[in-house]
């Protein structure tokens, strides 16, 4: 774990990446939240609450986030798209979808390679 501020640590292992997109689910998705953000309560967080609200929201707690759904999700959100979130759920949404956007990408890849292999034969 590497100590970006006090109480908050960026995760070094991977949890979640053979999720699939039907797996996800916004509590799910909270439940990580807290874990990267062990001084909010999960009580207090709910999926339609704007996030900001309930952490001190600063630069690094961006990237803390951004790093989360990067490393727990397998997927890149940007600055832009979470700025533009205004709720947990907006950025789960976002999330959600680039996970699906990735499966997407990986079985078109697998239908090709079935597809070339066929051809050959």
């Amino acid at each position: 774990m590497i100590k970006l501020k006090k109480n908050l640590v960026l995760p070094l292992k991977i949890n979640i990446k053979d999720m699939t997109a039907k797996d996800l689910t916004v509590d799910k998705f909270i439940d990580q939240i807290v874990e990267e953000f062990p001084e909010i309560k999960r009580e207090n967080l709910e999926p339609d609450m704007r996030f900001r609200d309930h952490v001190e929201w600063d630069s690094i707690n961006a990237l803390v986030l951004i790093a989360m759904v990067n490393v727990e999700y397998d997927v890149t959100i940007n600055a832009e798209e979470l700025i533009s979130a205004e709720t947990i759920n907006d950025v789960f949404k976002v999330v959600k979808a680039k996970v699906e956007q990735r499966e997407n990408a990986k079985e078109e890849v697998n239908v090709k390679k079935e597809e070339e292999k066929e051809n050959e034969g």
